[in-house]
């Protein structure tokens, strides 16, 4: 009687998906980027929103310019705020002190 694996191919496309993830996140962990990409993530989302706010926003008084303002300003601000809380969690995560950390810089 032959058993058979559930493991996939080697070549499959998942696994090659899996693996250029690793490598990715390998480069980012050798090179010290996240920093960088933390700021670039929230940029993006900032501009992302920006974006949507200028399409979708509908200004209950004139002129609109400043409701948009006032909207992406406190969605940056929250978005500093979950960056904040996800670099504290990712130190915690890998076991190293914030203030050490900070003290480094």
């Amino acid at each position: 009687m032959i058993l058979s694996h559930n493991t996939p191919e080697p070549n499959a496309p998942t696994i090659q998906l899996v693996r250029g993830a690793r490598w990715i996140a390998q480069a980012i962990k050798r090179h010290h980027m996240e920093p960088a990409l933390s700021w670039l993530v929230w940029l993006a989302c900032v501009a992302v929103f920006a974006g949507w706010t200028l399409i979708r926003y509908q200004a209950p008084a004139a002129p609109a310019w400043i409701g948009m303002t006032i909207h992406t300003t406190v969605f940056a601000i929250w978005m500093l705020v979950v960056r904040e809380w996800f670099i504290l969690r990712w130190l915690r995560r890998i076991g190293e002190r914030p203030e050490r950390h900070k003290e480094q810089r």
